[in-house]
């Protein structure tokens, strides 16, 4: 959902070998006689992470069963349950930075490829300069915003909004073109309309 998103970053503690009959990790989840809030008892005061939010933080134990005897030789088949401990912080992006950087760039580029309609169909030629410039400039502006965008192997809420500006885009090159052969057919009154 990038630049959408939220993100989790998940701390987790687990003994290595001693199960839970050994070690059994608790979250001190009170401060004296009230419920202890992570955000105001010093744990994230002063952490700030650049374009991001801290949105929830928070803390529990839990117990973990691992469906696995790990080659055990000593006791095959059994199952051991060991105590972990997991600290998380729930973090959202601030949007306000992205809507500046990249939608109002985005859509003043779309909005280019529109001035066409607003233009005599006889100069076809400023029209289609005016569209390609257009397409060409929302390609170079991908591949720029290419560098902020994760790289990962499905399409991003940003790669879809310049998906969106191309198919935009080349329906007003279509529309310039079937004009254009509107007036060249002698329908200068459907090429106008």
């Amino acid at each position: 959902k990038y630049p959408f998103d939220t993100q989790k970053i998940e701390v987790r503690i687990e003994h290595s070998w001693a199960a839970i009959t050994d070690v059994v990790f608790v979250a001190d989840t009170m401060q004296g006689d009230r419920p202890r809030d992570l955000r105001e008892s010093g744990y994230v005061q002063g952490l700030t992470i650049s374009d991001w939010k801290i949105t929830d933080v928070r803390h529990y134990a839990f117990d973990h069963l691992y469906q696995c005897d790990f080659g055990s030789t000593v006791s095959p088949g059994f199952y051991p349950t060991y105590s972990a401990y997991q600290f998380e912080i729930e973090m959202k992006r601030i949007i306000f930075p992205y809507l500046i950087k990249f939608s109002v760039p985005l859509a003043i580029i779309v909005l280019m490829g529109f001035v066409v309609f607003f233009i005599h169909p006889e100069e076809f030629e400023v029209q289609g300069g005016i569209v390609v410039t257009a397409l060409l400039t929302c390609v170079a502006f991908h591949i720029t915003q290419a560098d902020n965008l994760p790289d990962v192997g499905y399409l991003v809420t940003a790669d879809k909004f310049f998906i969106l500006a191309y198919a935009v885009i080349f329906l007003s090159l279509l529309e310039i073109v079937f004009e254009n052969s509107l007036l060249h057919a002698g329908r200068l009154d459907k090429a106008l309309a």
